[in-house]
């Protein structure tokens, strides 16, 4: 199961393809040949007491701030494209599906389809771009690089599968792990008595969560060393008392090689893409003065890869918006990266 923190993240990638589709490829992401007609220039798109504003106006500002970046990313999503046909990658259709209704599960999903004039299959095609460029990568990565991070960083890779129930008075706390130990059904008590809004919806079964996650101090020692399936708490934490129950947890190398290589395929995305650029023939045929008024002025070629910047090894973003309430330790835990 996904977690939800990689939900977040690929909801985060989805809504730049959204962006990147809607500067660039007129009202909606359809192509010039299956979507709606772009809006003429000349349609106006707002009124300020009676002064209009129209769509030439919008798209050269949204051009002014965004054009460079939007139009570098689809040059980027050409040349995965181009590079997979080259190298005959293969999909695998039925993870590609899976990954898909994972993210429907969302409440953002739905409302960036909405906000974006976007499809499913807009979608379907950003993940199958992104698990392209996965597999491309992981071709240059030897299984001993992998091994290898596994032996450093086991102990922050090691995940654990919670479910969670949040209340604000110990007395309700103890009621409740009362019903639990007696044979409750967990996620039916879940829902009628957290207010974890954040994955109550869901029975709240928060995921898989990391161990460089942002945890509560207190749920992190339980989390990673409790028997699964006990029912654990209550627990105080600074947003309430928490009953936890821990339903699965990834330590050994198998069960966390496919999180090894998203984070191996992280560290290396941009240097990889360099490469690409380096060996391709790109040239820029726009004008940064107004939308879509070409110049036909070839771009610079793409800086040297000889030393690239790589990140640190990834980890669970950090801020308190990205955890669930009952989860989220102090303030300043949450806002500073686990030390990896």
């Amino acid at each position: 199961m996904t977690s939800k923190f990689l939900r977040q993240a690929q909801i985060t990638g989805v809504a730049g393809l959204f962006i990147a589709s809607t500067l660039l490829g007129g009202c909606g992401s359809k192509s010039a040949t299956s979507g709606p007609q772009a809006t003429p220039s000349s349609s106006v798109v707002a009124t300020v007491n009676g002064e209009p504003i129209t769509q030439a106006q919008l798209n050269k500002e949204l051009n002014r701030l965004f054009g460079q970046q939007v139009l570098s990313s689809l040059v980027d999503d050409r040349l995965i494209s181009q590079e997979a046909k080259r190298d005959k990658v293969t999909i695998n259709e039925t993870a590609l599906q899976a990954h898909l209704a994972e993210l429907k599960k969302t409440p953002q999903y739905a409302a960036l389809l909405k906000t974006r004039n976007m499809t499913d299959a807009d979608v379907e095609s950003y993940l199958r771009r992104q698990m392209q460029l996965k597999q491309l990568i992981l071709r240059e990565i030897p299984e001993e690089v992998k091994l290898r991070m596994y032996d450093q960083y086991r102990q922050q890779l090691v995940q654990a599968h919670i479910c969670d129930i949040l209340v604000d008075k110990k007395d309700d706390a103890d009621k409740i792990v009362a019903q639990l130990k007696a044979g409750k059904d967990f996620a039916q008590i879940a829902r009628e008595n957290s207010k974890d809004e954040s994955s109550k919806s869901n029975g709240v079964d928060l995921g898989w969560v990391p161990r460089d996650a942002p945890l509560d101090p207190a749920l992190a020692k339980v989390a990673f060393t409790c028997k699964i399936n006990d029912i654990v708490g209550p627990i105080q934490t600074r947003n309430g008392w928490v009953i936890l129950k821990v339903v699965g947890r990834k330590e050994t190398y198998d069960q966390l090689k496919s999180d090894i290589e998203d984070r191996l395929v992280s560290m290396r995305q941009g240097e990889y893409m360099q490469r690409l650029r380096v060996k391709a023939d790109i040239k820029t045929i726009f004008d940064h003065s107004g939308f879509n008024q070409p110049t036909a002025a070839e771009s610079p070629a793409p800086a040297s890869s000889s030393s690239p910047v790589i990140p640190a090894v990834p980890s669970v973003p950090s801020t308190a918006a990205s955890s669930p309430p009952a989860l989220q330790g102090s303030p300043a835990a949450a806002a500073s990266p686990s030390a990896q």
